[in-house]
């Protein structure tokens, strides 16, 4: 059964299968960090799935708590919990380096067994060359890549935004709309103090007519009192 494993190839096809996956997953992680840098660049405009995330969820927090104490740990924790394909970006890097590192053991493994089942020296040699090509092919795709930089770069962009640019522009928005409430609640409060002086004023005004007409009407018994004695 073992021996089959080799003289069959099926060791080398599944080699081959893990490689697969690796080049795959490496893919779209390079697709994935590389959308995530350019949209946090311009993240106040992006239509990027997790800035606008970022930023509904930064003005909830902002709303509850006035401020986000710590904002790289915010940025990280969904930066974390980021999904692309069904899995976390996270998931999918972890997957690419355990699939490389599952490629390179089954082609130094069936170099080792094809050795020791007496097989030629040339499908010995497959496994060694097909292995090394693989690992190094993956090895130099991953530094080309450089998959640390662009998710560090993107998390500075994010939080630069987040902490120097948005939380100002927020707090700015939430002063003018306070300033607009108190506008609105003012303005009962000054009609009704319109309304309490046109009254005032009314009621002066009557009592001093009312003082006027009794005074003159003293004036004219007064008056007729002297005609009449």
């Amino acid at each position: 059964m073992l021996k089959a494993l080799f003289t069959e190839r099926v060791l080398f096809y599944l080699a081959g299968g893990f490689l697969l996956i690796a080049m795959i997953a490496q893919g779209i992680v390079a697709v994935s960090l590389k959308r995530l840098s350019s949209a946090a660049q311009d993240m106040g405009k992006s239509n990027h799935s997790l800035m606008k995330l970022l930023r509904a969820k930064y003005e909830h927090a902002c709303m509850a708590h006035d401020k986000v104490q710590n904002v790289k740990a915010f940025v990280d924790k969904y930066v974390y919990e980021y999904r692309v394909c069904g899995l976390r970006l996270y998931s999918w890097r972890r997957m690419k380096m355990i699939c490389t590192g599952v490629f390179t053991f089954l082609c130094v493994f069936g170099a080792f067994g094809a050795y020791s089942f007496g097989m030629v020296n040339m499908e010995v040699a497959k496994y060694l060359v097909y292995g090394a090509i693989g690992t190094l092919f993956m090895t130099v795709l991953h530094l080309l890549m450089d998959e640390e930089y662009l998710l560090k770069a993107a998390k500075v962009y994010m939080v630069d935004f987040l902490g120097n640019t948005y939380a100002h522009r927020y707090e700015k928005e939430k002063q003018k709309v306070q300033e607009e409430q108190e506008e609105i609640l003012e303005e009962p409060v000054l009609a009704a103090s319109a309304s309490a002086v046109r009254e005032e004023t009314e009621k002066v005004v009557e009592e001093k007519r009312e003082s006027f007409d009794s005074g003159k009407e003293a004036r004219i018994r007064e008056i007729l009192g002297e005609f009449l004695t």
